[in-house]
């Protein structure tokens, strides 16, 4: 992850073990960041969409919940639904 002054926006780049790319970029919205990007083709040659937000809670714990759309943001399925807390 990397914050991007020029653009005022932060960019976040993934790789998978197969070699695929995924490049998300965004910023904070009404206090979460949302990083958004597309995927790379998959076999049938769909590219979802990818939209991952992390959500500070009260309890200081960070909520990160990433989802995809296969239908240009239509509906949108969890990828992962997970949660940071600060080690002791």
């Amino acid at each position: 992850s990397i914050y991007d002054a020029a653009y005022k926006k932060w960019h976040q780049t993934w790789v998978d073990i197969g070699g695929s790319l995924l490049l998300l970029d965004g910023g904070l919205v009404d206090g979460r960041m949302v990083l958004a990007g597309k995927s790379p083709p998959d076999a049938q040659g769909v590219i979802a969409l990818q939209r991952v937000t992390w959500s500070p809670l009260p309890d200081g714990r960070v909520r990160q919940h990433w989802e995809s759309s296969t239908d240009s943001g239509k509906t949108w399925t969890t990828v992962f639904d997970g949660y940071y807390t600060k080690s002791k």
